[in-house]
């Protein structure tokens, strides 16, 4: 009796831990087509002043700049995995707005049940916010 008892526990732990890796992983790939999902402000600054810091602020945040693609308007970028955490798959799309810019920021856990990865979202912001005033 005791055996079984163990036994259904075991099972029941891999299949929680099974679950836990067919939550899914992302990639750069996903973060580049997720326009629309993330977090945008509107910045005072025309585009052009933006694009001129655009790399340098997404890596002054923390991140590896991946690629910077003013002609699809997007930034992408990563960080890889740390003792807590598989990593993080971020984009920045950078958009005229008026007589502004609207810049979009997507933070993507790179395995979607991490908990502790971080969100860079307010570390960009406020990277952008320190060049542009």
């Amino acid at each position: 009796m005791r055996q079984d008892g163990l036994t259904r526990r075991a099972s029941l732990f891999l299949l929680a831990g099974g679950g836990l890796g067919l939550a899914g992983c992302t990639t750069l790939s996903d973060a580049a087509s997720a326009e629309g999902t993330g977090v945008a402000r509107v910045y005072a600054a025309p585009p052009a002043s933006v694009w001129a810091i655009a790399g340098e602020a997404v890596g002054a945040a923390g991140l590896d700049v991946v690629s910077v693609d003013q002609a699809r308007g997007v930034v992408l970028a990563q960080h890889g995995p740390t003792l807590i955490s598989y990593g993080e798959d971020v984009s920045v799309f950078i958009r005229p707005e008026g007589n502004g810019t609207r810049i979009e920021v997507v933070s993507l856990r790179a395995e979607a049940a991490n908990v502790l990865a971080t969100n860079w979202t307010d570390p960009i912001f406020e990277a952008f916010d320190a060049r542009l005033g």
